[in-house]
């Protein structure tokens, strides 16, 4: 997976103050092994000070922790998700069943790459329209609270005449069906006749 990471890492200030931190401390608690009046008469100030490091290194770690803790569960959840994708099934709402049969044509069998960005986000890569090569990318996320639904929006790259064409789409994930998605989509622009929004959406279904 693009995002795999499964060690615990800090982020750039948290870096540099447990560095700085963890310096100071080992400065003050060398001060036990010699005699010297800076322990004699600051005693009580470098107990403080070794407390409130120690504190903030104990709440670094811990946010540290739980960063790492939180990554790990997306990182199995979404792996069930991620992968290569056919498209299988695909129709558009508004259209009669007779004039479906060259989008079908067209758009079955082809090939959706969803690759995992971390957080609850895809980066999603499909193939589009067989006789003019269109290709189309986009960027999906999932739900925070369910992790199964999941929004996002697709532009062409490719294709004859459908460059800089976009919409949106909703993704279905169920954990029955781990092999499977289903697919909302809805044109956006451009808003003209031939690509009239009210026709030009419908759903699909993806299968690895």
């Amino acid at each position: 997976m693009t995002a795999k990471k499964n060690r615990i890492e800090l982020v750039g200030w948290e870096k540099w103050t447990l560095t700085v931190l963890a310096l100071l401390l080992l400065s003050i608690l060398s001060l036990d092994f010699f005699p010297n009046c800076i322990k004699l008469h600051f005693e009580t100030l470098l107990s403080i000070l070794i407390s409130l490091f120690t504190g903030i290194i104990a709440a670094i770690s811990v946010l540290a922790l739980e960063r790492y803790h939180r990554t790990r569960n997306l990182l199995n959840h979404y792996s069930q998700i991620e992968g290569r994708y056919t498209r299988v099934e695909i129709g558009q709402d508004n259209t009669p069943n007779d004039k479906q049969d060259r989008l079908r044509t067209e758009n079955n069998g082809l090939k959706i790459q969803l690759t995992y960005l971390g957080g609850n986000s895809f980066d999603v890569d499909m193939e589009l329209w067989k006789s003019i090569n269109a290709k189309a990318r986009g960027v999906i996320e999932f739900n925070e609270t369910n992790k199964v639904v999941g929004s996002g929006n697709y532009k062409y790259y490719q294709g004859k005449g459908h460059e800089n064409h976009f919409g949106t789409f909703t993704i279905y994930w169920f954990k029955e069906e781990k092999s499977r998605l289903y697919v909302l989509y809805q044109h956006v622009y451009p808003r003209d006749t031939p690509n009239d929004p009210d026709k030009n959406r419908g759903w699909q279904i993806w299968e690895k």
